[in-house]
């Protein structure tokens, strides 16, 4: 049988005084009681054991020792009998302190061996360790930090505008936060402050790079009260104030601008304000009446008003004096061209000049029946259109007045209209033969809708043609108005 006792290291805490506690000293069994505590003031409540060597299966169990009185020893058998045998003793107290030890031994046959051990405590180690790993972060700069106007009223946007910039290019945060009233966008780089009272108020930029390094700046803004119109103190925002809110007494009822003609606006008591003071140009110099024509007041460059815009009635509505020769078609002229002069493009009596006036007076006499004929109406207001010659497609009037205003103009029209085809001296043989070549050839040809001689010649007679129309028409002329049309 084999008995092992063990001693405890310099850890031992000694109950008793008979009991040896040197470090690395073996006790002898004995009556002595022994309380397992150690001087960190922990408690071992069992201690382990193990037996090996010489290829036995381990030998292990526990050692209880939280009873008072108990001792760390314990009576083993059944080991066979050989040297190199190990003992390991361990143990952990309540606190976590750690102990341990072992000893060599020999089994004798028949005998019982005493194994000393002496178990080392270690006490937890109170500290810890740790891992430094360092890392650069560039904090933010807030490079431009805005705010205007630093005064302002009560009601009125303060605006705040910043640019910020960071080296490691990280994602920046913004905040604006204020003692006193709020951000329309408080996150936004720029945005508009509100005052919400009367009295200064701090104004905070804090810009965030996400890594815990900020940048911030503040500056201190005033906000004042409404001004109240009609105090009679010029406040902030007001451009005067006379102790009223009534306009048109040189103060406007808002206080917003000082009332006086030739400003450019119509206050109070004005009728109108050109933004001047002189007369003449539509409105009058103490703004108090309209200038213009009708106002019953010659004014500017008008040369008559009579109250109204009325042409024919001495004033035109112009206000100009209305009279014929004044270079002004008035109501009741026909034209106006500002002389005397009686035989020009106005007569003097402002009426359109016709120099044909007594032309057609000598034949509205005599020759709406000539020869039983209207010769008149039949050349002016034929109907249809030539079906033939260079004209066709024309109005058989208007062929019929060329002919009659040529041969009326050129004078050829003044002896036989066939000179007027053929030419002057030209003998009708000839121009049969070779064709007209008078001086309206051309309208001849037109209004009797052939270039063929002989048929234009056929057609002076022919009343179915406006060429015909005309030579008759002509023929009255030389024979009743010639000194009139010809």
């Amino acid at each position: 049988m084999t008995a092992f006792r063990a001693a405890f290291g310099c850890t031992l805490v000694v109950l008793v005084a008979s009991l040896a506690t040197a470090c690395g000293s073996s006790t002898v069994p004995g009556s002595a009681s022994l309380d397992i505590s150690l001087p960190d003031g922990s408690e071992l409540a069992e201690v382990n054991y193990e037996i090996t060597g010489n290829g036995i299966e381990p030998i292990v169990g526990a050692i209880p020792v939280a009873s008072l009185g108990s001792t760390i020893s314990a009576l083993v058998s059944g080991i066979p009998a050989n040297p190199g045998y190990l003992l390991d003793l361990s143990a952990t107290s309540d606190a976590g302190t750690e102990c341990a030890g072992s000893s060599n031994f020999d089994i004798a046959a028949g005998e019982t061996t005493l194994v000393a051990v002496t178990l080392q405590c270690r006490a937890v180690d109170g500290d810890g360790d740790v891992v430094v790993e360092g890392g650069i972060n560039q904090c933010p700069t807030i490079d431009s930090f805005v705010v205007f106007p630093l005064s302002v009223q009560l009601g009125t946007p303060i605006n705040v505008q910043s640019v910020a910039s960071d080296l490691d290019g990280d994602t920046l945060t913004f905040a604006w936060t204020a003692d006193v009233g709020f951000f329309a966008a408080p996150a936004s780089a720029d945005t508009e402050f509100n005052c919400t009272q009367a009295g200064p108020a701090i104004l905070t930029l804090t810009v965030d790079d996400g890594n815990g390094c900020t940048d911030d700046k503040s500056t201190t803004v005033n906000c004042t009260a409404a001004a109240v119109c009609g105090n009679g103190s010029v406040e902030p925002g007001e451009a005067c104030d006379d102790g009223n809110t009534v306009g048109g007494d040189g103060c406007s009822a808002d206080c917003g601008k000082v009332e006086v003609c030739g400003d450019g606006q119509v206050d109070e008591g004005e009728v109108c304000d050109d933004g001047n003071t002189q007369a003449g140009d539509g409105c009058s110099a103490d703004c108090s009446t309209v200038e213009g024509c009708g106002n019953g007041t010659v004014e500017g460059a008008e040369e008559c008003d009579d109250g109204n815009t009325t042409p024919g009635d001495g004033c035109s509505g112009a206000c100009t004096i209305e009279i014929c020769g004044n270079g002004t078609v008035d109501a009741g002229e026909e034209c106006d061209d500002g002389n005397s002069i009686p035989d020009d493009a106005c007569a003097n009596d402002c009426t359109v000049f016709d120099p044909n006036a007594a032309c057609n007076a000598c034949r509205e006499v005599n020759c709406r029946n000539f020869n039983g004929a209207d010769v008149i109406d039949e050349c002016e207001n034929a109907t249809g259109v030539a079906t033939a010659g260079p004209a066709a497609g024309s109005l058989i009037s208007d062929l019929c007045l060329a002919y009659v205003t040529c041969a009326r103009t050129t004078g050829c029209g003044a002896g036989p209209e066939e000179e007027c085809y053929c030419g002057a001296g030209v003998p009708i043989n000839t121009c049969l033969i070779n064709g007209g070549a008078g001086v309206c050839q051309a309208e001849a040809e037109a209004a009797g809708e052939s270039t063929d001689a002989i048929t234009v010649a056929e057609r002076f007679v022919d009343p179915a043609f406006a060429l015909g129309n005309a030579s008759r028409l002509l023929r009255c002329d030389r024979q009743f108005c010639a000194t009139e049309c010809l």
